[in-house]
């Protein structure tokens, strides 16, 4: 049983990272998998601004999902970081040579020089990423609370769909805290879990 102690995520974290990058040779099918079924799903195919994050660290890739849009004529973004303020910014991607760079924590963004920023209130899908998940639409993510404070906040009508390999799915229920945010959905190589609804999601108000 898991510990139902926000303290206990650091020892969460470790293990379903280590099993991640565990995946090896098999993990680059099960990721195309997990990307066919959020583009075959109707809350992809009815989206028209859609921000995808950039994988690293063995994450599940978005790459077949930005191709997707960018054939579909949908706009896609994704997060530049910025630290000092604790932000997320989302940034126009155009399949550009020369449009994306290293950024905050080596993971890979749009370039600020050359992509143009979209309202975070126009996102129709965010496409989340995290370090492990429950059946009970729970998320934990590396401890910055980037996407927390982004999905709460600044795009609080877009749909949240998560990308995961099943060694990423708790059976049992995370320990969340007060600020932490819940998926709508999850998308895995073998199944589509459906979220169990955004309540508790007020608490912390006085904190923004």
């Amino acid at each position: 049983m898991l510990p139902n102690d926000p303290r206990g995520k650091a020892g969460l974290r470790r293990d379903f990272l280590r099993a991640r990058l565990g995946l090896g040779a098999e993990r680059e099918a099960l990721g195309a998998r997990a990307q066919q079924a959020l583009i075959d799903h109707p809350v992809f195919r009815e989206a028209r601004s859609v921000m995808v994050y950039l994988a690293f660290r063995g994450e599940v890739p978005t790459t077949l999902v930005v191709r997707a849009c960018l054939e579909d004529g949908k706009l896609v973004s994704a997060p530049v970081t910025f630290p000092k303020e604790g932000r997320l910014v989302p940034l126009r991607l155009e399949g550009r040579p020369g449009e994306l760079r290293e950024g905050a924590y080596g993971i890979t963004e749009p370039d600020p020089s050359v992509c143009r920023p979209v309202p975070p209130s126009e996102l129709d899908l965010v496409v989340v990423p995290g370090v492990a998940f429950d059946e009970r639409s729970g998320r934990i993510g590396y401890g910055g609370g980037y996407y927390d404070r982004f999905l709460r906040w600044e795009a609080a009508r877009a749909v949240r769909a998560a990308l995961a390999y099943e060694v990423q799915i708790s059976a049992e229920p995370l320990p969340l805290g007060p600020f932490d945010v819940r998926m709508d959905f999850i998308f895995t190589p073998e199944r589509v879990l459906r979220g169990h609804g955004r309540r508790g999601e007020t608490a912390g108000v006085q904190a923004r």
